[in-house]
């Protein structure tokens, strides 16, 4: 079956980092407070939702999946019809399911994936579906490596956006997760000496077809289902994830701002993601507490994490510190140029949260007596 490949890197990677001695309170100086706890059940009902990637192993020795998705809102499956059953009783217990399906690149094991793997690849053999002479430089195997579909043909997109519904509709999709939705196409996502297959002078154009038509494909599905996408914070969807570190390294750099004022004037749910992979232990306080912080900020909001070491760990002391049921006391205020700041109830105690979008710092602490 196919591979949850944006992920699968972060789940490998992320477990090194759950046993390095860095700051063990990202969150808070003060200890956690028993009267903070989760309530029983995997679902909060607030609007500060809480999702956990699931992988294609957990759902086969799914023993362990109600303690796993204890506490959690919300999951991401990818692998549509692998044990869908599985799938039913998550969403029986509350939770909401993002399936998850990759709209810009394609393995070439996908035939004997099956299922929408199989039936995409045999579309876009056929009507030569792929950017021609170019691959994909991540996530590949260099002996095979990944080709990118070719989305500056809007027939293309229409047949990706076609295939899509169709199996969200089968598997009973809550939300629709379209990952690697980038907004242009950048040298960076080829391989060393390869080229793009028009001259120089015509990329601007075809990066505006590319754009058009991501965005037409984000719109075709929308149509149909709640949408969350990833890979751009400049396309439109009902939410969009930004996964901090994850795309500000040599792939290209995309400021927190952007999403959090679009989220403030309510033009989209943000949902965010720690690349922890990408954190050295000393940065992991600071990473973290940005993405909490702005997670708290936002009237509604999704906080996605891997389903082991630091990044599990983190979201536990989240779920114990009662975060999910932080109540806002009013609307988020600003109070200097990029800094942002609201105020709210967890119980009874005050808290407050406080975004610098220009130092890119988050606060989120108990206010003082």
């Amino acid at each position: 079956m196919g591979r949850f490949r944006l992920f699968c890197l972060l789940l490998a990677t992320a477990t090194l980092f759950s046993g390095c001695q860095g700051p063990t309170d990202p969150v808070a100086p003060d200890p956690p407070s028993s009267s903070l706890g989760v309530p029983p059940g995997p679902s909060t009902g607030s609007a500060h939702h809480m999702i956990v990637h699931l992988s294609l192993s957990q759902l086969e020795n799914s023993g362990a999946l109600p303690g796993l998705v204890a506490g959690f809102d919300a999951f991401i499956y990818g692998h549509p019809g692998a044990f869908e059953d599985e799938v039913r009783r998550l969403e029986a217990r509350g939770l909401e399911s993002l399936r998850y399906f990759n709209v810009f690149h394609t393995d070439p094991l996908y035939p004997k994936w099956g299922g929408s793997y199989a039936e995409l690849h045999s579309i876009l053999s056929a009507i030569g579906g792929w950017i021609r002479g170019v691959s994909y430089r991540y996530f590949s195997d260099p002996r095979q490596p990944d080709r990118i579909i070719d989305h500056t043909r809007p027939e293309v997109t229409a047949e990706v956006a076609e295939i899509i519904n169709h199996w969200a509709g089968v598997i009973g999709a809550d939300r629709v997760f379209l990952d690697v939705t980038f907004d242009q196409l950048s040298d960076w996502m080829i391989q060393p000496g390869e080229r793009w297959p028009w001259p120089p002078e015509a990329h601007e154009r075809y990066n505006q077809r590319w754009r058009r038509n991501m965005q037409s494909l984000i719109d075709q599905v929308e149509d149909s289902f709640p949408v969350m996408i990833n890979g751009s914070i400049e396309l439109r969807a009902g939410a969009v994830l930004y996964e901090s570190q994850v795309w500000n390294d040599n792939r290209g750099w995309s400021s927190w701002q952007g999403l959090v004022e679009r989220a403030l004037a309510r033009r989209t749910i943000p949902a965010v993601h720690v690349g922890h992979h990408l954190l050295r232990s000393w940065e992991i306080q600071a990473g973290e507490t940005m993405a909490l912080a702005v997670w708290l900020l936002a009237d509604e909001s999704y906080l996605l994490v891997e389903s082991e070491g630091r990044p599990l760990a983190w979201a536990r002391e989240i779920q114990s510190r009662g975060f999910q049921r932080f109540k806002a006391s009013g609307p988020a205020v600003q109070t200097a140029p990029g800094v942002w700041r609201r105020e709210g109830r967890i119980g009874n105690e005050l808290w407050v949260v406080e975004v610098d979008l220009v130092r890119e710092r988050g606060r989120v602490e108990r206010a003082p007596n």
